[in-house]
């Protein structure tokens, strides 16, 4: 039987002469066939929870994520954002008391004593970026914690090395903790910014923190950098904030996926 390439579309000649019936149904089924394996499907999700439960996907099918208004596409194995750069990766929710989400991924929080964020990593991303406003309403230091389906990581295992600096003292920053320090003054205010490579991969997660604080009135500053790693190998969708005194906290953050691709 004759075929076309590279679309195996079937087509008669002279050295096959047969039922018209029977070859005009072949052919017919072999150019659905070829348009079926060129065609491009296309999705629409309300959420990032929707866009990963997908199935059924074809490598080259595209996507509408409606609450970031985001273009992805499948690439054989996982959605990617078509967008290029910093672009923002909406929680699947949150939890804790004044803890509130909206439409548009943009988490704020008012006096709540811890903040949790759930499933706003994912392997979408291979790198991410938290960026967090914070008033503690008293001299404290704030921290964070890696988290998956709603339960935080609380072990010994973030390695951080760095240097703060208070008045005119700068100080080394070094320790094996059960959390990332974001800041180190025990000051009131402050904002700080969080890039994490691989956080939902089940590999070791590497993190650098930078950030400022100062008290209410801003007299007295600090300023903090530092990186480090948690050294177990394993994937984590979310994360959790939280005063080291067990005070309350106000303010906001946002988290960002970058669409690097390395």
């Amino acid at each position: 039987m004759p075929t076309t390439s590279p679309d195996n579309i079937y087509f008669t000649d002279t050295s096959q002469p047969g039922n018209p019936i029977t070859e005009s149904a072949t052919q017919a089924t072999s150019i659905q066939a070829a348009l079926n394996s060129r065609s491009v499907h296309s999705y629409k999700w309300n959420n990032s929870a929707a866009r990963i439960a997908q199935t059924g996907m074809s490598e080259g099918d595209v996507g509408d994520q409606r609450d970031t208004n985001i273009t992805y596409r499948y690439d054989g194995a996982q959605w990617r954002a078509i967008s290029a750069g910093l672009i923002p990766a909406v929680p699947a929710g949150v939890a804790g008391s004044g803890v509130v989400l909206s439409a548009g991924g943009l988490v704020t929080f008012t006096g709540s004593t811890t903040v949790s964020v759930n499933g706003c990593f994912d392997s979408a991303f291979r790198r991410n970026q938290i960026l967090i406003e914070w008033d503690s309403g008293a001299a404290s230091d704030v921290f964070l914690r890696f988290r998956s389906g709603g339960t935080d990581a609380t072990g010994l295992d973030y390695t951080t090395q760095g240097v703060h600096n208070a008045a005119a003292a700068v100080t080394g920053v070094g320790a094996l903790n059960s959390y990332i320090p974001l800041s180190y003054a025990d000051l009131e205010v402050g904002s700080s910014r969080v890039e994490l490579r691989k956080v939902s991969a089940a590999t070791i997660t590497r993190y650098q923190t930078q950030g400022e604080s100062s008290n209410a009135a801003g007299t007295s500053v600090s300023a903090m950098f530092s990186g480090g790693n948690h050294k177990v190998a394993a994937a984590y969708d979310g994360f959790t904030i939280y005063r080291e005194s067990g005070g309350t906290l106000s303010g906001e953050l946002v988290v960002y996926g970058f669409n690097s691709n390395i």
